[in-house]
């Protein structure tokens, strides 16, 4: 199942793995030099935004998705109020429902641009435009919604004067006569206005939303955007931002894209004077931060940052909120003293000043401070304070899980990697550097790990079932299986049990090491094999990296590997857990030395022990003619008389897999 998972996301990646030469895999924590604790730390542009928002807005945003589907309640109201026989009523509704239709496939195809539609479309369109001229809404409607209607088909018919004659015919009604339609005639009158004149038509479309006219479909929120594009056509930055932070905080997520968009264009102003004028504005400034610390390290990208720090105002113009901000900015920059400069400015409880600051002490070379500073910055992260959900915190606790392990400290270096989602460094130490009973032990109160919301996490149950029926405790792995791999493991080891009761006959004894050997090369993975090297059970075998085991060694003798670099006993444990042989694939090894132990309980030239060796020397044959040769000498050897050993022995290797009857021990 999982193999299918990989090929899944694989072929998703094509087009990226067309450009990269192959899939994108995530690199562990372990391997990486020292300049995982120097890098600056990452934030997302949407998460920095969150700093800045705007008090609670006055309006709220309706997403597609939100919008209700009944379109007719407003009308039903209206009529009700009106005290319309319910006959009528029905009439009146079903009316409107069917020229409502008509009006939504206009506005489908008025939507559409010309170069994404086909022969069969346009066909369809005109059909529907001609429709929309011979038919107008409904007389029976009240006035504000048939006004509406009719400046709706003047719009789609491409008549953008009398549409805003019949809008504006909305608005002319008496207040209590326009209460559902006022908002969406304001919106249509604002949208088809001139660029000076809409600026102020958009504005008159939130003041009747704060009066109480209906706004079922959000559009004072849109309004926002709306006249950000005008300000942002005018080149006036400081507006569009502001008013697209508004949209963003109604809950129009795409306002956060606006945003970035917007940000880029004001490195186009080329008056310093100008540019410096608009960092006095803190809203401008921090879109600008936040679009500066989320942009790829490009030369063009240094250039921004020291043309905007240059540009700062004073100190006593910038709030301590912005210290940790622009101390990112400079580290980013490689600006040491500058840093330190903000860091002094930066409240206590700044989330970036503080990792910036852990960054700080690692550099200099102050191990345990910089430490300590990682883990008050995690503990105040898990108090759900909101200036820690614009940090990526995992990657903290990926550096602080390196820090563990250069400690010796392994169960906290476990849980560090667990909390960084890093599946390849947790494993690297559940598998290879805890002993077992220090696995069993922190596996009782190890974090939860959110398996279903991340492709690279395997079950860490999985892992420690697999590790402890290598080392043949299988009564204690047996409690962390589940489902068939349960029922194979008990099979495995009932086999095994038969198999080595010396009390039993040989041929049953062979015949049951011949089962245990089958489980384990069929179900040998999932049983036995290792996370990491040499079986890689964490990508089902289908990729032979990360080699974490030999990279971690070498380190001690690299350059750039000061901090990040493993302990004489961190190596010591490594080599103790190995898998036994190491091997690639290492279980069949295993399944094929299971398999000669049958075989060499049967007497020479027997059928059944002809097929093993066959068989289990096809295991290991492609991958390693070496020790498959062992195989072949035993069949030609102890089998001559058999069909099989004869073939062998003209062959001078195996027989083809055709040629072997079948199965051993059946009839």
């Amino acid at each position: 199942m999982k193999t299918r998972q990989i090929l899944t996301a694989l072929a998703l990646l094509t087009p990226l793995a067309a450009i990269a030469c192959g899939p994108w895999l995530p690199v562990p924590y372990v391997v990486r030099n020292d300049s995982v604790f120097f890098s600056a730390p990452q934030v997302g542009f949407l998460q920095e935004l969150e700093q800045v928002l705007p008090v609670e807005p006055t309006f709220t945003a309706v997403l597609v998705e939100d919008q209700s589907p009944n379109a007719t309640e407003a009308l039903l109201v209206t009529l009700r109020n009106e005290d319309i026989p319910e006959n009528e009523r029905t009439q009146i509704l079903n009316a409107y429902q069917r020229y409502r239709q008509l009006l939504n496939d206009a506005k489908t195809y008025h939507d559409t641009s010309p170069y994404r539609s086909y022969r069969a479309a346009q066909q369809t369109q005109e059909m529907v435009i001609a429709r929309l001229r011979n038919e107008h809404p409904p007389t029976s409607l009240p006035a504000e919604f048939q006004r509406y209607l009719a400046g709706a088909r003047e719009y789609y018919l491409g008549n953008i004067d009398q549409a805003r004659q019949h809008w504006q015919a909305v608005l002319d009604l008496p207040q209590a006569k326009r209460q559902h339609q006022s908002v969406r005639a304001a919106f249509m009158l604002a949208k088809t206005s001139p660029d000076k004149a809409s600026i102020a038509a958009f504005q008159h479309v939130r003041d009747l939303a704060k009066q109480g006219f209906d706004d079922p479909d959000g559009l004072a929120a849109a309004s926002y955007g709306r006249e950000a594009q005008i300000a942002l056509r005018q080149e006036n930055f400081q507006r569009a931002i502001k008013l697209y932070l508004l949209q963003w905080r109604t809950g129009y997520w795409n306002a956060g894209l606006s945003l970035q968009r917007t940000a880029g264009y004001t490195w186009q102003i080329e008056s310093a004077e100008r540019f410096a004028q608009l960092l006095k504005d803190e809203q401008v400034r921090a879109v600008l931060t936040a679009h500066l610390l989320t942009s790829y390290d490009t030369s063009e990208t240094k250039d921004r940052r020291e043309r905007f720090l240059t540009a700062l105002p004073s100190p006593k113009e910038i709030t301590v909120n912005e210290a940790g901000r622009f101390a990112l900015l400079e580290y980013q920059q490689n600006n040491i003293s500058a840093t330190r400069h903000w860091l002094a400015y930066a409240t206590p409880d700044d989330a970036l000043a503080l990792w910036v600051r852990s960054k700080m002490l690692l550099r200099d070379g102050h191990i345990d401070e910089g430490r300590t500073l990682l883990v008050e910055l995690l503990r105040q992260s898990n108090q759900e304070t909101p200036d820690w959900d614009r940090l990526d915190t995992r990657h903290a606790w990926g550096e602080l899980g390196l820090l563990y392990l250069r400690k010796q400290n392994y169960s906290q270096a476990a849980n560090s990697f667990a909390n960084a989602q890093s599946w390849l460094d947790l494993a690297y130490v559940m598998e290879r550097v805890m002993t077992t009973e220090e696995l069993l032990e922190w596996s009782l109160f190890a974090p939860g790990i959110p398996v279903e919301q991340n492709f690279w996490i395997s079950d860490p149950r999985q892992l420690i079932a697999r590790r402890l029926m290598r080392e043949a405790r299988f009564k204690d792995a047996l409690a962390y299986f589940s489902g068939e791999l349960r029922s194979q493991a008990d099979a495995y080891i009932a086999a095994m049990q038969t198999a080595s009761d010396d009390q039993q006959p040989p041929q049953t004894r062979a015949k049951h090491y011949w089962i245990a050997a089958r489980i384990i090369r069929d179900y040998g993975m999932e049983l036995l094999g290792t996370e990491l090297d040499p079986d890689f059970a964490w990508s089902d075998g289908l990729h032979t990296w990360p080699h974490s085991i030999s990279e971690r060694r070498d380190q001690r003798d690299m350059k750039g590997y000061a901090v990040n670099v493993p302990s004489y006993e961190e190596i010591d444990r490594v080599d103790r857990s190995a898998a036994r042989p190491n091997q690639r694939f290492h279980y069949r090894y295993r399944a094929a030395q299971l398999a000669e132990l049958a075989a060499g309980l049967l007497p020479n030239n027997d059928e059944n022990a002809a097929r093993i060796y066959c068989i289990a020397g096809s295991w290991i044959k492609n991958r390693d003619p070496y020790a498959a040769d062992r195989f072949y000498k035993q069949l030609v050897v102890r089998c001559p008389e058999t069909p099989l050993g004869q073939i062998a022995a003209k062959r001078h290797w195996f027989p083809d897999q055709a040629d072997i009857p079948g199965e051993p021990f059946e009839s």
